[in-house]
């Protein structure tokens, strides 16, 4: 819950976010709705359909997109990201523009460190897969070396509960 805040004051620009449905009614939807937000029911295709239709037409006029590849809480011990979700590439392909990789590390504590990667011209990548699996090396690294600069824990220290942990108000 606070990554578009984190994400926001790194970039200091407005963007849209694409984003499941899940918190639609909450205080975090209210503020998704407020800054501009393509909403996704997870596991509907004419959903998804529609919200591409409107990350293209935002696309098109030169709006920024912030998206979650993994589209999920990565809880894994073993893997730094998840397999990352198509979408990424071909928004990346339609509108001809980089990707910028951003991976976010936060601690027990609330303290959250990032990385931003530079831009990926990933569009000119003929096979969508190998450009997801591009992005998700470069974001694997990226997460790895906040791992090992910061150890602030043990991978394997985390557990699915610390989702609520991290994610409980303060």
């Amino acid at each position: 819950m606070h990554d578009v805040p984190v994400i926001l004051s790194l970039f200091n620009k407005h963007f849209f976010i694409l984003a499941g449905n899940e918190p639609r009614g909450d205080i975090n939807g209210i503020a998704f709705s407020v800054n501009g937000v393509v909403w996704i029911e997870r596991g509907n295709r004419a959903s998804a359909l529609l919200a591409k239709k409107k990350v293209e037409s935002l696309l098109s006029y030169g709006k920024s997109l912030l998206i979650f590849p993994e589209a999920t809480w990565n809880l894994t011990k073993e893997k730094p990201m998840l397999p990352l979700h198509w979408g990424v590439i071909d928004f990346s392909r339609y509108a001809k523009i980089p990707v910028v990789p951003v991976v976010l590390e936060y601690t027990k504590n609330n303290e959250c460190f990032y990385s931003i990667g530079k831009p990926m011209n990933l569009y000119n990548v003929d096979d969508k897969k190998e450009a997801t699996n591009i992005l998700r090396a470069a974001m694997s690294t990226m997460r790895w070396e906040i791992w090992e600069e910061f150890n602030q824990t043990q991978r394997k220290h985390i557990t699915e509960n610390d989702y609520f942990e991290y994610s409980k108000d303060r």
